[in-house]
């Protein structure tokens, strides 16, 4: 048996699919280089794996390496024991998984969590920090095609979504005191060179406000788009 093959076809197959959960159920991500071969973290070393192909492409790594410590320890810590097969691997972890989703978090707890996180602020030093960590890095869904079924997928999860007054508050006092950096003010400028609203003058049928035709599509009538804002014909426009 080509064990080489079998785990470079899987791979490759993995990697055609691409870093989309949506299109997983259940996965694990997997350095194609294992770490204890210097293989990093960088983007175009990881690849999403279903739970067998994760417990097969072990298996199949430890007869690649039949000397490599690291590897079969790495094989042992995923199952357990070295003495179950696959199946059983991959089945534990989708019962484990089900147990997960299915836990019910209590009030008290969702409220200590946010409790936490409420007001944090990244200093100056992580900011930069973590660009530094990243820079020169490739984006993990650069050069990927998104198909049409996976695009539809991301456009129906965000149909109807609405930003609650509450969400925005938080979102405003997490930015509250934020400072951007010149060269970050710069690559937001040039971002939005040739971008233009469209300002043509329209006069909305509800409340007889002549505003751009932005400001209609967001927050005039019955199909505004922007948060709970409507015009005056529905009691919220000011």
């Amino acid at each position: 048996m080509n064990h080489k093959r079998i785990h470079d076809q899987i791979i490759d197959r993995a990697k055609l699919r691409g870093l989309r959960k949506l299109e997983l159920n259940t996965y694990d991500t997997h350095h194609i280089i294992p770490k204890c071969l210097g293989g990093t973290n960088d983007s175009n070393n990881l690849v999403l794996l279903t739970y067998k192909e994760h417990a097969l492409i072990h298996l199949l790594l430890c007869y690649i390496y039949p000397e490599h410590n690291g590897i079969l320890l790495a094989y042992i810590m995923m199952s357990g024991s070295n003495k179950y097969n696959i199946s059983t691997i991959a089945n534990l972890k989708n019962k484990n998984n089900k147990i997960a989703s299915q836990k019910i978090v209590s009030e008290e707890t969702k409220n200590k969590i946010s409790k936490t996180l409420m007001g944090h602020i990244m200093t100056e030093k992580n900011r930069l920090n973590i660009i530094t960590a990243k820079t020169g890095c490739k984006s993990w869904n650069s050069g990927i095609k998104c198909s049409a079924e996976y695009k539809k997928k991301l456009s129906d999860s965000h149909k109807g979504h609405i930003v609650s007054p509450e969400t925005r508050a938080k979102l405003s006092l997490r930015n509250k005191g934020r400072i951007f950096t010149d060269e970050h003010k710069k690559k937001l400028s040039e971002s939005k060179i040739g971008s233009k609203p469209d300002i043509t003058k329209i006069t909305c049928n509800h409340c007889n406000t002549t505003v751009a035709n932005w400001i209609i599509k967001l927050y005039h009538g019955p199909l505004a788009t922007r948060g709970n804002y409507k015009c005056k014909i529905t009691g919220n426009w000011s």
